[in-house]
């Protein structure tokens, strides 16, 4: 079903976050934007296609994610030289408190990204969906502590940016936070929505 990986990942439900593959360290929010054709041409039984459920990322599911910071730059409409040398100060100070952040939590983000992966594999064989939010949730209380330390590197940088840039830019800059910490987090899937599709699973099997 189209909405098997976000119920998989239903458990994840917290205010920020983003998609890179496993134990490639934290992925970082924006980047290239994708072809607005891409899909147009396709039959319509394409269009329907099952998606396979995907492991969980770690570092994602944690928050640690960096942005881009060219296109902070572009979506906050700064315009002047001395502003964008800022914003670029400002961004590049967030995304090395992030880098710390994961540097410090290394070993255990590891070890989740290890154990959680080997029992979600096994819940998939098992098409057992009460096994995977179990996962869900104890993944999640384990990030715990790590998501509060990014929740306070982006209060701060929220601030100095507030405290730097005129209103304008900082309505543009909340618009683009905001899109992108919701494009980057978990939907809360409706209660009468199917169950992920494992036979999908089978159909691209997981590397």
């Amino acid at each position: 079903m189209k909405h098997l990986l976000i119920i998989v990942l239903t458990i994840f439900q917290f205010s920020f976050a983003y998609s890179q593959p496993p134990g490639g360290g934290g992925g970082q929010r924006g980047g290239g934007q994708r072809g607005g054709q891409s899909g147009q041409n396709k039959p319509p039984q394409q269009n329907n296609e099952k998606k396979a459920i995907e492991i969980i990322n770690i570092n994602d599911a944690a928050g640690l994610i960096t942005y881009d910071i060219d296109e902070v730059i572009k979506e906050s409409k700064v315009k002047k030289t001395a502003e964008k040398g800022l914003m670029t100060q400002l961004i590049a100070e967030y995304n090395k408190e992030i880098g710390k952040i994961e540097k410090a939590n290394k070993i255990k983000l590891e070890t989740i990204e290890l154990t959680s992966r080997e029992k979600q594999q096994a819940a998939i064989e098992k098409n057992d969906h009460k096994k995977l939010m179990e996962i869900g949730k104890n993944i999640n209380e384990e990030l715990h502590p790590i998501r509060m330390e990014v929740m306070e590197a982006e209060k701060v940088l929220n601030t100095k940016i507030e405290k730097s840039f005129s209103e304008k830019i900082n309505k543009k800059w909340s618009q683009y936070f905001e899109k992108q910490k919701e494009a980057n987090q978990p939907k809360l899937p409706k209660e009468d929505e199917n169950k992920p599709d494992f036979d999908a699973n089978r159909n691209n099997p997981m590397q």
